[in-house]
């Protein structure tokens, strides 16, 4: 499992200007393989730009701190990682499921940190990631 963002984090540290939207077209229950979220990672993020004057690149947070080495596979993940919130750098952070049924939808920070889970049920399991961004 590999956490990433997928838009420039530097774009957003003024104003944010898009949302990112996951639409469930299928049953996605808890420990489903839904799509895992960083909870607090858009606050993470900027705080890491800000102390490192960085672009703000996943690689250069894994070495900001343990607890995002073991995130983004570093080091070896536990389950009291899964299971219980943290605290990086004074940011509150916890890894958060998305869960759902057909027709829910889920909007995002731009920046939000979040993998791409295995489908660990017996039935197929589709959502979808779309970004919205305001027209001027």
């Amino acid at each position: 499992m590999s956490f990433g963002f997928d838009n420039a984090p530097h774009r957003y540290l003024e104003s944010v200007d898009e949302l990112m939207l996951f639409t469930f077209y299928s049953s996605v229950g808890p420990r489903g393989g839904g799509t895992l979220l960083l909870s607090g990672s858009p606050r993470l993020v900027a705080r890491y730009i800000t102390a490192s004057a960085a672009a703000g690149t996943p690689d250069g947070l894994v070495q900001w701190h343990p607890w995002l080495a073991e995130l983004m596979g570093r080091a070896p993940l536990t389950a009291t990682l899964m299971e219980s919130a943290g605290n990086v750098h004074g940011v509150p952070v916890r890894i958060v499921e998305l869960t759902g049924e057909p027709g829910d939808a889920v909007l995002c920070h731009p920046v939000m940190l979040h993998a791409v889970s295995a489908n660990c049920s017996s039935l197929p399991r589709i959502m979808r990631r779309t970004n919205f961004r305001r027209k001027w």
